[in-house]
């Protein structure tokens, strides 16, 4: 009987902290919606959501985890599922692989205004979090060449940094087209010319990883 009462205790335990997760969470949507960027603090994300900041900090560790984990839900209720540009773990390294998640990293992305909204601010504000889950240190890029990022085929090639340049171009061309029409003299918000795009990241793809 006492081990069925501590299961239970435990469940609670785990359902009380995942509401109280949810609940800052939340605030801070409302906070972003109501008075942006710059009014998401801590003591306001603390007063909006009726919680002590301690337990921001416990289930946090800060406003870089409350925004990293915004992030990473943004992307998990994404209609298409795509998975955020700055988050891919290629894991094996696989040209096939690669791109596949290279494509959905930046579809995902371009159909989920938050996410962008998040990279944009951690980019242009000195006051933005740390977001790690957009790889704003690099230390989430996944090993894919040898030590000196040059081994398969081409021993010229730098795997790592060719793929390091193919996230920053996928995010740049998503977050560019919100604004504007065209890029180096290509219409990017037509269907036709994004896939245009995606063919061409395929023969990079392919050309370095094979």
């Amino acid at each position: 009987m006492l081990l069925i009462s501590n299961i239970k205790w435990g469940e609670v335990a785990v359902r009380s902290k995942e509401a109280t997760k949810t609940k800052i969470l939340d605030a801070a949507k409302v906070i972003l919606a109501r008075d942006g960027f710059e009014g998401l603090k801590i003591n306001n994300l603390a007063d909006e959501a009726g919680v002590g900041k301690p337990l921001i900090y416990r289930y946090f560790s800060g406003l870089d985890g409350v925004v990293a984990a915004l992030a990473q839900n943004a992307v998990a209720n994404d209609k298409d599922g795509g998975q955020n540009i700055f988050d891919i773990n290629a894991g094996e390294v696989d040209g096939d692989v690669l791109l596949r998640d290279l494509l959905a990293g930046g579809r995902g992305l371009a159909s989920n205004r938050l996410s962008r909204d998040l990279l944009l601010w951690s980019l242009a504000s000195d006051d933005a979090p740390d977001i790690a889950v957009l790889g704003s240190d690099g230390g989430d890029l996944p090993e894919v060449g040898g030590a000196d990022g040059t081994d398969g085929t081409d021993a010229d090639v730098d795997r790592q940094a060719t793929y390091a340049i193919l996230k920053a171009a996928i995010a740049f061309v998503v977050l560019y087209r919100d604004r504007h029409d065209s890029w180096a003299g290509l219409p990017i918000k037509t269907p036709n010319n994004m896939a245009r795009m995606e063919r061409a990241l395929a023969k990079i793809v392919s050309k370095v990883w094979g």
